[in-house]
């Protein structure tokens, strides 16, 4: 019996086999004409864009196209971030204020929504959250504050 059943099976096997094998077409070029070729086009020089701006100690970031600033802040001596950094939306409002200390967050930090409204604020020292952080909706509604006194 187990005879059989392994001459049947393998029957059912190899004719599935002959069906795939039936199925697939054979690999042809494609026929590519010639009168309908283009030229290439000439390279064409893309106008390089300065986007950072480094004068004095203050460092500026700006939209690529529009000459409008993204970031601005002052730097330390190592060119890390130190002071009051913002960041602007494309309109130019700004949408946020960190605080740094020698590139590591440490004060007040402002977030807005896109309308103007405050998103959320905090505190941070030496990186860490700090203090009690509250965010708003859209419309300026306290949503959620959180305490990371001890965290």
């Amino acid at each position: 019996m187990k005879c059989l059943t392994f001459i049947v099976l393998s029957l059912i096997i190899a004719s599935c086999a002959d069906q795939v094998k039936k199925k697939v077409a054979p690999a042809t070029k494609p026929v590519v004409s010639k009168t309908h070729e283009k030229s290439p086009k000439p390279l064409q020089k893309v106008k390089e864009e300065i986007l950072v701006k480094i004068q004095g100690n203050t460092y500026t970031e700006y939209y690529p196209g529009n000459k409008k600033i993204k970031f601005q802040g002052p730097q330390d001596a190592e060119k890390r971030r130190h002071g009051e950094w913002k960041y602007f939306s494309e309109n130019g409002d700004v949408m946020s204020i960190t605080e740094y200390s020698h590139g590591i967050r440490n004060g007040l930090m402002v977030v807005k929504h896109l309308n103007g409204q405050i998103s959320y604020t905090g505190e941070f020292k030496n990186g860490d959250k700090i203090g009690i952080w509250r965010s708003y909706s859209e419309n300026g509604e306290l949503i959620e504050e959180k305490d990371w006194t001890g965290k």
